[in-house]
Parts: C-alpha cells; sequence; structure tokens
C-alpha cells in the first residue's frame, strides 16, 4: 500500500533528489511529485509514516505552516539536490 503525503515547500527536482535520497533509508524508494507537493511512500506503517514525516520537516520540507527556519532548511536541501 501507498501513502502520499503532502509537504510544503518542494519546488523543484533539487528538491524532490534531496528528499528522495534522504528518504530512502527510512522507507525504501519514494516519489516525489513537484507540481503536486507530493511525497508518495511505499507503506501503510504507522511507525515509518511518522518517522517520514518528521524527516520531511527536519529538511525544512513540513506538511503545513513552514517556520521560518524550515523555509530556509529547504532552501539548503534544494541547493544540495542539485548539486548531487
Amino acid at each position: 500500500m501507498e501513502t502520499i503525503i503532502k509537504a510544503t515547500n518542494i519546488k523543484c527536482h533539487g528538491c524532490a533528489n534531496s528528499i528522495s535520497t534522504k528518504l530512502a533509508p527510512l522507507a525504501g524508494p519514494v516519489t516525489v511529485n513537484v507540481d503536486a507537493g507530493t511525497v508518495t511512500v511505499s507503506s501503510d506503517d504507522a511507525a515509518i509514516i511518522n518517522d517520514v514525516k518528521e524527516k520531511l520537516s527536519s529538511m525544512g520540507y513540513p506538511e503545513q505552516d513552514p517556520t521560518l527556519l524550515q523555509t530556509a532548511k529547504s532552501y539548503v536541501s534544494c541547493a544540495v539536490g542539485r548539486i548531487q
């Protein structure tokens, strides 16, 4: 089963690359839809989904109402994703 998580601050494929790379150890392969601002995880395990949401938030991609710090972190994640 798949779980779709709506995340803020996903702006480009650099963001998507960073998210995919960082979430793979937690949840296996993930799919990021930049246009929709979603992250799809191939799991419905509540513990895994919670870990994914916490990791997204710590990277600057929370589900809603990002703080200024989270927005800044998302720009850094985006830049790193473009380099990788």
